[in-house]
């Protein structure tokens, strides 16, 4: 979903995930710097499609609802079926008038006529809005392109059952790890060092961790994203704060959360000073670098309020201005974790 609101701000989002229970297959290939990447066939041909939905069998939420609420006040400013091929600064030798440079095309997968077309448009700001799942990421892992089991990113992941009579080992974890029934079947172990190939002592492939733990007879290795090259909100694209990024944090209530997000970034760009620095774990290639939990989205979120004059102890007051979750909001977000 790409909604365009001129003359001055692009937001590049994802749009509401609908369940697809059979999505185009996962393939893993290397690049020459030993990173995998994870692709549908069509991706690899280079259309321009839409990822496959993170969506898995058993997920309830009512987002989807809110987000077609929210959005029909803004329908003559979203345009659906769009696939962003290209974001870039405007060059001195373009007769360009603002900053960014967006090239799009409609989706392969759409029923346009215009398929195979490419558009470009100007803008003064860029917010990419499709929070962590929108492109596949696995991590660098030395000696993964030896592995000869399955490498599965968890994007394609839709029910359990895949899996029966399997051993997986999950890198990175969430929320989802706490489901009933299943910490019995779950051991936590260290992260990943380095990936030997097969051998006498296992047929896909020796796992060692970091701590030198050996891992023989997985099955399939399964995967989660990190992030780089923002500040310390993880918020702002550091090299030009005109661009930003939003809900890129995992285990946080989305919709309050990128509202605030929104919020500050529009305010910084309307004016508002704000230090902007690097990342204390910008190195770091760990998912959990992005991960919150309670209470730490609320510590993050109302920080973030108050470096712009906001942040106080009421959800809004009289003049406006947003604030602090009441604590029964609070409460049962504890209990959720």
């Amino acid at each position: 979903m790409t909604i365009a609101i001129k003359p001055t701000v692009l937001i590049i989002g994802c749009g509401p995930a609908n369940f697809d229970p059979n999505p185009p297959p996962c393939t893993i290939s290397f690049d020459k710097q030993g990173h995998a990447v994870a692709l549908t066939e069509l991706e690899r041909q280079g259309k321009p499609v839409p990822s496959p939905t993170p969506m898995y069998a058993g997920v309830t939420a009512n987002t989807p609802r809110y987000q077609q609420r929210f959005a029909e006040k803004y329908t003559d400013y979203i345009r659906l079926n769009r696939v962003v091929t290209r974001v870039r600064h405007a060059p001195q030798d373009h007769p360009a008038v603002k900053r960014w440079l967006v090239e799009w095309t409609p989706s392969y997968t759409s029923n346009s006529p215009e398929i195979g077309k490419t558009f470009e448009e100007q803008f003064d700001h860029v917010v990419v809005a499709n929070g962590t799942d929108s492109r596949p990421f696995i991590p660098h892992i030395d000696g993964l392109w030896n592995w000869k089991g399955e490498i599965l990113h968890s994007r394609w992941y839709r029910k359990p059952e895949a899996f029966v009579g399997k051993t997986v080992m999950i890198v990175g974890g969430g929320p989802s790890k706490l489901e009933t029934g299943w910490p019995k079947h779950i051991n936590n172990v260290s992260p990943m060092k380095i990936v030997q190939g097969p051998s006498e002592h296992s047929n896909t492939g020796r796992i060692v961790t970091v701590l030198d733990q050996v891992i023989d007879d997985v099955d399939t290795i399964a995967d989660q994203p990190g992030v780089h090259n923002l500040d310390s909100h993880q918020l702002f694209y550091l090299p030009d704060p005109t661009l930003a990024f939003l809900l890129l944090h995992a285990e946080a209530i989305p919709w309050p959360f990128s509202e605030m997000q929104a919020r500050v970034v529009a305010s910084y760009w309307i004016g508002t000073p704000l230090e902007l620095i690097p990342h204390s774990d910008e190195d770091n290639d760990s998912h959990s670098v992005l991960v919150l939990g309670h209470p730490g989205e609320f510590e993050y979120a109302e920080g973030l309020l108050k470096l712009i004059g906001e942040g106080g102890s009421e959800e809004v007051d009289s003049e406006g201005r947003w604030g602090a979750w009441p604590e029964w909001k609070k409460h049962i977000r504890a209990l959720i974790d």
